[in-house]
């Protein structure tokens, strides 16, 4: 889109605008489907034994009202326009550094492997997720 005309400005605001309206919809969302939800945790909780007062033993509606909620909210926010800008300039990054560094013929090569490696790190999920779990947080 930027390539066609539209100013960096005018696309930022608008992925901007439906993020907002995405992460105001999650909430409405949870809402909507509160009831199985609610099934679901107690399910749950009740083959955990979950009665420590932690964050996970609250219903969503009170974990929504937590300074935890508010700060990843915030963080995720601000997180995924950084990493999505990034995403959509990488290319145009790599560019200006190969015709700074007289490298314009490697161009190419490094934009493909980019172009895979880039959507690839959900590959790398599962090996955090068990580092996580086997050696705490």
């Amino acid at each position: 889109l930027y390539n066609m005309g539209i100013p960096l400005s005018t696309l930022f605001w608008y992925y901007t605008a439906i993020g907002l309206v995405i992460f105001t919809l999650l909430p409405v969302a949870w809402w909507l489907n509160s009831a199985e939800m609610k099934q679901v945790r107690r399910a749950a909780a009740a083959r955990q034994d979950v009665t420590d007062g932690s964050l996970r033993s609250k219903p969503i509606s009170q974990q929504v009202r937590t300074l935890e909620f508010l700060a990843i909210f915030c963080f995720s926010t601000i997180q995924l326009t950084h990493s999505n800008l990034y995403i959509g300039s990488v290319n145009d990054v790599n560019a200006q550094l190969a015709k700074k560094t007289g490298s314009a013929d490697d161009l190419h090569f490094v934009n493909t492997v980019v172009s895979f490696v880039i959507p690839m790190g959900f590959v790398a999920v599962p090996a955090i997720t068990c580092s996580i779990r086997r050696f705490g947080n």
